[in-house]
């Protein structure tokens, strides 16, 4: 059972809680029905997603299983049949496209814009430098507004721009960590060889400048509880805490584990998400 949650990636699914934006950014007054809109868009996102990492996975064998990491991957090491994989992965995707169909039009067209994306990324993005974390960054704007349009809202342009951001910060970061393990061996991610470390810095430090600056504005203008405003320093205590990480090369290469394991950030996410439904 374990090399099976190992292939969907389950600790990836943290990525998925974008889902909840529209019952996070929207109304104050709790809604059973909001709630189970943006679950059900959150389950349709870790199914789609699955797919994809399945798929890439059987895609990147041959590589992967050159990877000190990677090669320990279900498929990679053999643990699991490309046959069986294919079917669960293909078996995810009708699930999935059934659920966002069942949840509204908007949905589905998002997730049919995901996989198109993951698709370019696999045969074009993915070895330009730059555009791959673009794309990756794409993805955390599909399931954002996915959480949006299921409960029936519009997207605030700040929020956007600040996922957008967001997203760009922990895309560059990981680039810049799996650039430092590389030494040199590019075989299982070829667009490292094009970046440079000063030059990550500088798209880190700019990601981060984004995302912060995007999220005051988004906290300024249109907001009714001044207190809102409480949270903008936790943002960027958070941000500066995973650039510490970064520099330090202590994390960076697996965002999602620094999520779940840091404390301090995990706590500073827990505090910012108490203040936020507490003043909005």
């Amino acid at each position: 059972m374990n090399k099976y949650l190992s292939l969907i990636r389950v600790k990836q699914w943290i990525k998925n809680l974008f889902c909840f934006s529209g019952i996070i950014f929207g109304p104050s007054t709790f809604s059973s029905y909001l709630f189970l809109q943006s679950f059900k868009t959150f389950l349709c996102f870790c199914l789609i997603s699955s797919f994809v990492y399945v798929l890439n996975d059987i895609f990147d064998k041959e590589s992967d299983s050159k990877h000190p990491k990677k090669k320990n991957r279900p498929i990679a090491s053999g643990l699991i049949n490309i046959l069986p994989a294919t079917l669960l992965a293909v078996l995810f995707l009708i699930i999935g496209l059934i659920l966002a169909k069942n949840i509204n039009d908007l949905v589905f067209y998002i997730i049919i814009c995901y996989l198109i994306n993951n698709f370019l990324y696999n045969i074009f993005f993915k070895n330009l430098i730059v555009i791959d974390v673009l794309s990756i960054a794409l993805g955390f704007i599909f399931r954002l507004f996915s959480g949006i349009y299921s409960v029936g809202l519009m997207p605030s342009p700040w929020i956007t721009l600040c996922t957008f951001f967001l997203a760009l910060f922990l895309g560059f970061a990981k680039r810049r960590a799996e650039l430092k393990k590389s030494n040199g061996n590019y075989f299982t991610r070829a667009v490292l060889k094009k970046y440079k470390i000063n030059f990550l810095d500088s798209l880190i430090n700019d990601a981060a400048f984004g995302s912060i600056i995007s999220y005051s504005l988004f906290c300024s203008v249109n907001q009714k509880n001044v207190g809102i405003m409480t949270t903008i320093p936790i943002v960027y205590f958070a941000i500066m805490h995973y650039k510490n990480l970064l520099f330090q090369n202590i994390h960076g290469e697996e965002p999602e584990s620094v999520v779940l394991e840091d404390k301090i950030l995990l706590a500073s996410i827990f505090l910012w998400l108490f203040l936020y439904i507490l003043f909005k």
